[in-house]
Parts: structure tokens; sequence; C-alpha cells
């Protein structure tokens, strides 16, 4: 890790292009793994996915290197904090893009054909409604994200595929998820009945 320090100074000393150059793919080299690793478990914990976690490693290391010359850093700490610092501020980047487009219109015709489609529905008992609206309730506030799911499975009678793309999940992961979800649903529907 004393590397980083020894990359940094070459870099602040480097007299070329070429020289520069060299020294910052040295240092993108040692700090690659552990950063990666930093990313990964941050964007993980956030639900991002793999390619998630590779967008914001690849753009986190390029904004470490070409901030090289702008590091204050004199210690390894500092500069591990610096090049943390960068990665999550990328990280909330993209966590702000796919917040800001999460919402899809529907065109027309596929509107149409969602309320077609509703209204040969036939309506569901007042007892059974009761249940289910006291069942989300309970669902709601022990873990909302099982709520969204389980709506978007059940009521909305999206697939794995469209619930996954939606809550940018990895397909497998949305089958678990609704999976749990339902079992949390029914333990606690049967604890308070």
């Amino acid at each position: 890790m004393a590397d980083l320090i020894k990359y940094l100074e070459a870099y602040r000393k480097a007299a070329t292009l070429e020289e520069k150059l060299e020294a910052a793919e040295k240092f993108a080299r040692a700090v690659g793994p552990e950063l990666q690793a930093f990313v990964r478990n941050e964007t993980m914990s956030r639900s991002l996915g793999e390619e998630g976690a590779e967008e914001v490693f690849q753009v986190s290391l390029i904004a470490i290197t070409q901030g090289l010359r702008r590091s204050r850093a004199k210690t390894t700490r500092q500069l591990w904090g610096w090049c943390y610092k960068i990665a999550r501020h990328k990280l909330i980047d993209r966590l702000r893009k796919l917040a800001s487009t999460k919402v899809t219109l529907m065109d027309m015709e596929s509107l149409q054909g969602v309320l077609d489609a509703s209204l040969h529905v036939e309506p569901i008992s007042q007892g059974t409604a009761d249940d289910l609206d006291y069942a989300l309730k309970l669902l709601s506030s022990a873990k909302p994200p099982c709520f969204a799911y389980l709506w978007a499975f059940y009521i909305l009678e999206w697939d794995y595929k469209a619930i996954a793309e939606m809550y940018d999940l990895a397909y497998d992961t949305a089958i678990r998820n609704i999976q749990r979800c339902l079992e949390l649903a029914q333990r606690l529907a049967a604890a308070n009945p």
C-alpha cells in the first residue's frame, strides 16, 4: 500500500506526459483491486447489480486517475480516503441518474390494453378485500420493499423479469425477494389473525 504514495509522488514529479501517463497507470493498477471490492460492496448493498458495480468502478477509477494532480494526500490513509470519497460520489451520481429515469410512460395503445383488461376483472368479495388490505398494511409497516414487490407481482401481475428490470435486480434475486416477501407476509398474517 505504501506504493500508492510512491506512485502519486512519481506522478507529481513527472516532467513529460509519457511519465505522467505511466505513473497514473501504475497507480490505477495498484488501487484497482481494493477499489473494485469497495465499490462492489457499496453497490450490492444498494441493489445496483454487477453491471452497476462495474460501471461505478470504471467511472470512479477514471475520475481518480484524472484527479491525481489535485490530490493533496500525504499519507496512504489520506489517499485511500480521497479515493473512497470519489467512488462514493460516483455511486451517488449513479443512484441519482437511476432515480430520475425510473418513471416510464406507456404509449396510448398499451394504456388502452391495460384499461380494457381491467374492465373484465371480477371484483373480489368484501371479506377478501379486507383481509388483503390488512395483510398489506402489516407488510408495508414491517418491510416496505416487500409491499412493492408483492403488489407488482400479485396485483399488477408483472412477471419476475419486469419486476427485476423495474427495481434494477438480477432475475434470480427478484424471484428470491418475492418468495421471501410472500413467506414474511404469510408469517405476519398468521401471527396477527
